[in-house]
């Protein structure tokens, strides 16, 4: 399975998110999403969850076009498309099971889950996701009361509801302490390496990057600058992106800086 992106470009008000970028991203991969404020991650990945709408160019998943759905169609491939926030995205005055079955509005609709009419299977299914995410324990506790780092992994057990093929994570991390951060991505990267699921992360530390990811993209004024493994992301390629960058930065929408190591 592979998720390819042909020249695809995005704009805000004149400016350039994305411009004419093409990947391909294979089934299992692990790839990490570095650039400064504005160079174009966030859009990047909301235009692959179609969260916004290219305006040219072609976005296929194992061959078919997902660029242009609407609709179910559309609700569909965000399902299989899952994506998580920076920000979380829970219901803070819901417990933690809720939440983390409201990953199946896609498949019992907004009525039932608003009465939290969920099948006996999905309760069981949302408790094994907990479970393996080392967060059961906190099923029924309100999320307003969880940490950061705990949020972030009820967010994921969320995501994983969905059934999805791939999994994309807008800076995960960048709002949590260095305890949080490292558990975060550990689930991050198992839920690649059990799941063999495709995984795409923005993230805005260097260090995480590397340590983190098989593969890395480094973006700079809305294109992609740079796409291979950490070892040949060195201090001269990594000044070469920045270098890039710092000759046209321009604030887009959803963008956070990076931090180099």
């Amino acid at each position: 399975m592979t998720l390819e992106l042909r020249s695809v470009s995005k704009s805000f008000g004149g400016i350039q998110a994305v411009k004419d970028v093409s990947l391909t991203i294979n089934e299992g991969e692990r790839v990490g999403i570095i650039g400064r404020s504005g160079a174009g991650k966030s859009t990047l990945l909301r235009l692959i969850n179609r969260l916004e709408t290219p305006e040219s160019g072609e976005i296929l998943w194992k061959g078919e076009p997902v660029y242009n759905l609407k609709g179910h169609a559309l609700r569909q491939w965000r399902a299989r498309c899952a994506m998580i926030f920076q920000d979380f995205g829970l219901v803070d005055r819901l417990d933690v099971v809720t939440n983390v079955l409201m990953g199946r509005l896609s498949s019992i609709g907004i009525v039932r889950s608003l009465m939290k009419a969920f099948p006996k299977t999905d309760r069981i299914d949302a408790i094994v996701e907990l479970e393996w995410l080392d967060m059961a324990h906190a099923a029924f506790q309100r999320a307003g009361t969880l940490s950061g780092g705990q949020k972030q992994r009820v967010a994921i057990a969320r995501a994983m509801m969905q059934s999805p093929d791939i999994l994309l994570a807008d800076e995960p991390v960048s709002a949590l302490d260095p305890s949080n951060t490292h558990a975060v991505m550990d689930a991050l990267k198992a839920v690649n390496e059990r799941r063999n699921m495709t995984v795409l992360m923005n993230l805005h530390d260097m260090s995480l990057a590397k340590e983190h990811c098989s593969r890395i993209l480094a973006m700079a004024n809305g294109q992609v600058v740079f796409d291979g493994p950490p070892t040949q992301l060195d201090e001269d390629k990594l000044n070469d992106v920045f270098a890039l960058a710092a000759q046209g930065m321009a604030k887009t929408p959803f963008e956070s800086e990076v931090r180099p190591a």
